[in-house]
């Protein structure tokens, strides 16, 4: 009788112990899996929407000036996780709250493969 009342202990512990633990790891996973890391090129950008922008073309310009191939453009910006949702443009969303932030390049190139011109944008959604 008493190792009946022992495991039945042992039991109630165990589940009282392993769902809460259980819960919070597959949370961690799900955001893990989820929510993608954000970008090198958009780190520690500023603050507001104008100076994001600013910042976010500057960079952009700095990386990739007239004349850089254009393979390693594409290499790079598959690499960082953007998408091209049309030809000629790539843009990535960071999701947030209240506001989420869209980052798109549109640009232009010679048939030596070569970058002629990047157009990087900034804009952000508030719901």
């Amino acid at each position: 009788m008493n190792d009946t009342l022992t495991a039945t202990r042992t039991n109630r512990w165990l589940k009282t112990a392993i769902w809460p633990v259980a819960s919070m790891v597959l949370f961690g996973l799900f955001v893990w899996l989820v929510i993608p890391a954000r970008p090198e090129i958009i780190d520690n950008l500023p603050a507001t929407a104008p100076e994001i922008a600013a910042a976010w073309s500057e960079r952009m310009h700095a990386r990739f000036p007239d004349g850089s191939p254009l393979q390693a453009f594409h290499a790079r910006m598959s690499e960082w996780g953007f998408v091209m949702p049309e030809p000629l443009r790539y843009r990535i969303e960071l999701a947030g709250a209240p506001c989420s932030d869209f980052f798109e390049v549109t640009w232009t190139a010679d048939a030596a493969g070569t970058l002629t011109g990047i157009d990087p944008t900034h804009r952000q959604v508030c719901r």
